[in-house]
C-alpha cells in the first residue's frame, strides 16, 4: 500500500491512495505475507481514516466477481445488487 498523497490544485487538495492488492471495491486482497491483525490494521486503522473525499486506486478489477459472490453469500440484500448492476454498466 502505498502513502496517501495530495495534489494540489486551483483552491482544492486531492487526497488519494494507491492500495495495490489490500483494498478492492466490495473486498480485499489475500493476505500472503503478515498477519490477519496486519490486515485488520491497514483496513480499519489506516484506511478507514481516510477522509471521505479521497480518491482509491486499486491493483486489479474484481468489482463484479466480488459482487457475484457477495450476492451469493447474501442473496436479498439489497445494497450488493445495486452495486451489482453499477459495477455491471460501467464494464
Amino acid at each position: 500500500m502505498f502513502p496517501l498523497c495530495k495534489y494540489y490544485g486551483f483552491n482544492h487538495i486531492l487526497f488519494w491512495v494507491k492500495t495495490g492488492d489490500t483494498l478492492f471495491v466490495a473486498g480485499c486482497g489475500k493476505f500472503f505475507e503478515g498477519t490477519a491483525d496486519e490486515m485488520y490494521r491497514a483496513l480499519i486503522e489506516v484506511l478507514g481514516r481516510l477522509p471521505p473525499e479521497t480518491w482509491v486506486f486499486c491493483g486489479h478489477e474484481y468489482t463484479i466477481n466480488n459482487l457475484k459472490f457477495a450476492r451469493h453469500v447474501e442473496p436479498n440484500n439489497e445494497v450488493v445488487r445495486t452495486k451489482l448492476q453499477w459495477a455491471k454498466v460501467l464494464t
